[in-house]
């Protein structure tokens, strides 16, 4: 219980070891300050008049007790806004402590205004406001904040604990990629002969028709003439679709004009007007050689490609490149076969 000098003024003595049991809750220690307060204004002088917690809209006058920010405090002079425990602007000609408290603010922030007493949590260690301040960081602001109970430090590593049980067997994880393959094993042994399988169907006939190319004069193959032509006698040939015509013929060549060097072939044509002659191969041919007055004699052995179905004029050709023409040839002559 506080005592009062003859100035009606309480000498009020807070023991260290009562601090450590403020909570730092600003609603509880508000609730201490206002019983603070009412319990100093039954033992004070008539002058003194509690007026609960300081308000800034409160116009206060000298004796006027209030509760502000876990203290009580008695006003000096008539003030209006002049928050008390202020030192920035300082409000000490306006009020001075009554009952000396803290105020615990919870967690430190930058965007809030503290006054002296006010006690805040940072980094572990709780701080003791010495001013007013504003985005001071406690423990790098040694004017405005004083370490009130610091952090310890840590402790030395605990024994070891005792093995647990055994936890749930998890989830099959995903399967891995495959390895490499394996040196190949011995060869087994030779198993039994399977079942006989069943009959196919018949194949295609092979040789559907063999045509005699009648052996005959060759008529003059002119000199410088481009174009193959057909030398000697030639046959028709009907084809149905698919099939092929394979040929053998051969003939004598000579010149009464000059060496000559002429291309030999096999060719077709188509039996409609305007069809052009093609080599049975499919464009190749052979190059034969005569002398003045010396025979050449020359065989051509060629199969086509399947064709469409149609009649085929078939027979040897030739292509006289030379300068001479060929025009003492003889005995053109041989075969062709139609085949699947």
């Amino acid at each position: 219980m506080p005592t009062f000098n003859t100035l009606g003024r309480a000498a009020v003595s807070v023991s260290c070891a009562m601090l450590f049991w403020f909570p730092l809750t600003p609603g509880a220690n508000a609730q201490r300050a206002s019983a603070a307060a009412e319990a100093a204004a039954e033992v004070a002088p008539a002058s003194v008049t509690p007026r609960g917690a300081w308000s800034p809209e409160g116009r206060y006058v000298e004796g006027d007790l209030v509760t502000s920010r876990g203290s009580t405090w008695r006003a000096l002079r008539v003030s209006v806004g002049k928050a008390p425990g202020s030192t920035s602007p300082s409000s000490s000609r306006f009020w001075e402590p009554f009952a000396v408290g803290f105020n615990p603010l919870g967690a430190w922030s930058g965007v809030t205004t503290y006054h002296r007493n006010d006690l805040v949590r940072h980094l572990g260690s709780t701080w003791q406001a010495l001013r007013t301040s504003l985005n001071k960081i406690p423990g790098q602001a040694s004017r405005d904040w004083a370490p009130f109970a610091v952090k310890g430090e840590p402790g030395g590593r605990g024994a070891t604990g005792a093995r647990g049980p055994a936890g749930a067997q998890g989830a099959a994880g995903p399967a891995g990629e495959p390895g490499p393959a394996g040196p190949q094993g011995p060869a087994g042994a030779q198993g039994d002969d399977g079942p006989q399988g069943a009959t196919g169907p018949q194949g295609p006939t092979g040789v559907v028709s063999v045509t005699r190319l009648p052996g005959g004069n060759i008529n003059t193959v002119p000199a410088s003439n481009f174009a193959f032509v057909f030398a000697g006698p030639t046959v028709d040939i009907n084809v149905s679709a698919g099939q092929r015509i394979t040929g053998s013929a051969g003939a004598s060549f000579s010149s009464t004009q000059g060496n000559v060097t002429f291309n030999f072939d096999l060719c077709r044509r188509f039996n409609v007007a305007g069809a052009a002659m093609v080599h049975f191969g499919g464009g190749g041919n052979e190059v034969g050689v005569v002398s003045h007055v010396v025979r050449a004699a020359v065989v051509s052995s060629q199969t086509t490609v399947p064709l469409p179905a149609g009649t085929y004029t078939v027979g040897f050709c030739v292509q006289n490149t030379g300068t001479a023409a060929l025009d003492a040839s003889t005995g053109a002559g041989g075969w062709f076969m139609v085949h699947n």
